[in-house]
């Protein structure tokens, strides 16, 4: 059974006891990695120009904001590439599975979840009702997982699955 499905992500239970998530964030990622790329390219393109002869100043000035740029990039897109994924929720057996192309390359205990949340996200330009959250959980080692994303009403459902499962969310207000 469906529970949520939009532009952003896919949840669907199967059975009383378990749920499946699936939020790629591939758009975005990739969008990051493209930066960091044209960032890296003008970093070597400024170095040429002040080999050719241009103020060397202004090269090394440029060259280090390109090489500052690709680095933010880079490393934002890999926390974005370690938040999203496929997941199962297993509640007969208490465990959350992370999948990456159709590998299972991680489970974690529930008791392993320190906290399941609900987090706005300012940078999606789709407003909905009002701007969309992510359904999240941080496990005790720091890791987060985000589970699906939506407007509190289309979470609701999701929540209410959470809820059965043991992992109480935090009530997304202004869902009916």
């Amino acid at each position: 059974m469906s529970l949520l499905s939009n532009y952003a992500c896919r949840v669907y239970q199967r059975g009383p006891e378990k749920l499946f998530c699936r939020c790629s964030g591939l758009g975005v990622m990739a969008f990051m990695v493209t930066n960091a790329i044209i960032s890296a390219l003008a970093s070597v393109s400024l170095l040429l120009l002040v080999r050719a002869g241009g103020n060397a100043t202004i090269g090394f000035i440029g060259g280090v904001m390109g090489i500052t740029l690709a680095t933010a990039f880079g490393h934002f897109a890999v926390q974005r590439y370690r938040r999203h994924g496929s997941f199962e929720l297993d509640g007969a057996r208490g465990v959350v599975r992370r999948y990456r192309i159709g590998r299972m390359v991680g489970e974690f205990d529930f008791a392993q979840v320190r906290r399941v949340s609900l987090v706005i996200d300012p940078t999606d330009s789709i407003r909905l009702s009002g701007p969309p959250s992510w359904l999240q959980i941080r496990l005790n080692n720091g890791d987060i997982f985000r589970l699906a994303k939506g407007s509190y009403s289309e979470l609701a459902p999701v929540c209410a699955a959470l809820a059965r499962l043991g992992l109480v969310p935090p009530s997304p207000a202004g869902a009916a």
